[in-house]
């Protein structure tokens, strides 16, 4: 029987495969695929399956204040471990965003390897070093060219 620090041994080596494959083979969809739907499905279902535990166990804290959440974080490892799939979910998805963004903006993926590291080791600063580099090598862009990417 899996026991929980099995269960986080598994997301780990599961999304950091999906880091390696974004970018190591960022150009091929089947990449894609299994690095954004593939990682991403199966992350999610980890975390689902946790979800309900938070609510059901009757645990202390929460969330309306940052003694809660510590309260929270620290009553339950089920807890801990569903809000560290949580960031290995979401950082992972920004990684192929960027990547996907990058590839559409024609910026050369070697250049995006920086941003997409520290995405994996840091979150939204990865993000933003991204942004800004975005900002410094892409041709100005009327607000309508935007909105339409965003379609």
């Amino acid at each position: 029987m899996a026991t929980i620090d099995d269960l986080f041994s598994l997301v780990n080596v599961v999304a950091v495969a999906g880091w390696i494959l974004l970018i190591m083979r960022p150009g091929s969809p089947r990449i894609m695929f299994v690095s954004s739907t593939a990682i991403a499905i199966f992350l999610a279902a980890c975390y689902s399956a946790l979800f309900p535990v938070q609510y059901m166990m009757g645990l202390p804290g929460g969330f309306s204040s940052l003694s809660e959440l510590q309260s929270l974080l620290s009553s339950s490892r089920w807890i801990l471990l569903a809000a560290w799939i949580h960031y290995l979910a979401f950082d992972l998805l920004i990684g192929v965003w960027m990547a996907a963004d990058a590839k559409s903006r024609k910026i050369p993926h070697r250049h995006i390897i920086i941003p997409l590291v520290a995405t994996f080791f840091f979150g939204p600063f990865g993000w933003l070093l991204y942004m800004v580099y975005r900002k410094m090598v892409t041709p100005r862009i009327t607000q309508q060219d935007e909105v339409q990417n965003w379609k």
